[in-house]
């Protein structure tokens, strides 16, 4: 993959801000799925962060916001533009009267482990969730959390702001969210938790019997299974690939239209687009 000189050039000259050229998505993703992406960026701070975005902007790279153990991966043709890592700054958990700040790399379990600890809300349901607060507010609607978000803060345009959950919507798929302040003392348990990485479809309890009666848990193809438990959750047998994926997909969208008459579209979609002159990505029959 080619990656603009200017742009290489502009990252040794960053602090704190580490560039892996060609790096495969698939380190990064909970599905363990993906080709390689043109760029992967740390930064480490609030200043790294505005440098390596305005770096992109001015080489005309499209940005990946990339949150760790998130939902998404790349197909094995790869991926264009960079994405962007958020370092240990980002990593931070702080209670504060009856509040917490917590960074968007904080892993959902660490959250959950520190306010049963501290005798605060309970997060258990945030706790079985393999991914970070960034990638958790990106998958839930932060004003329909029953007001256990009280900000969110993110990097839009060139600047960092804090917005009240119910203006989060409104960022955009650009902008880079970096923390969040939560409600400590709500007095009553976190109302939903976001599905996990991995879920194909948006799944309540119609689509769960749907999905036992056509003996879809458990179905694997290749180097893919559907968990048995966890309706419609992806799980890699250690060397799968989008392919495998994209045939599990098509699968269980033709069974549960051929035996519920129920049109379903997968949540679970690939990351944008391979770079330029690679080839089409091809679906084989089962």
């Amino acid at each position: 993959m080619a990656m603009h000189a200017e742009l290489v050039a502009a990252f040794e000259a960053l602090p704190g801000v580490t560039l892996r050229l060609a790096e495969p998505v698939a380190h990064h993703s909970a599905l363990r799925i993906g080709g390689e992406v043109e760029a992967w960026v740390l930064a480490l701070d609030d200043d790294g962060v505005k440098a390596v975005v305005a770096a992109l902007r001015a080489a005309g790279v499209k940005l990946r916001p990339h949150q760790p153990l998130g939902d998404h991966y790349a197909r094995e043709e790869g991926l264009s533009g960079a994405m962007l890592r958020l370092g240990p700054a980002f990593g931070e958990l702080q209670l504060e009267g009856d509040t917490l700040v917590v960074g968007a790399a904080v892993p959902m379990a660490q959250l959950g482990v520190v306010a049963q600890r501290e005798g605060l809300i309970d997060w258990a349901p945030a706790r079985a969730w393999p991914g970070t607060l960034g990638g958790w507010l990106q998958c839930a609607d932060p004003a329909a959390l029953g007001g256990l978000v009280r900000s969110v803060r993110a990097l839009v345009g060139r600047s960092i702001k804090d917005r009240p959950p119910e203006a989060a919507a409104s960022f955009g798929a650009k902008a880079v969210i970096l923390g969040a302040v939560l409600e400590a003392r709500h007095g009553r348990a976190l109302p939903c938790a976001p599905l996990a990485p991995g879920s194909l479809f948006a799944v309540d309890d119609d689509m769960r019997r749907a999905m036992r009666h056509s003996r879809l848990p458990g179905l694997r193809l290749r180097h893919i299974r559907l968990a048995d438990e966890e309706a419609g959750v992806v799980v890699n047998l250690g060397a799968g690939s989008s392919r495998d994926l994209d045939l599990v997909i098509r699968l269980v969208k033709e069974r549960l239209l051929r035996d519920h008459g129920l049109e379903v579209e997968p949540r679970l979609q690939p990351l944008g687009l391979p770079p330029k002159n690679t080839p089409a990505h091809r679906v084989d029959p089962p």
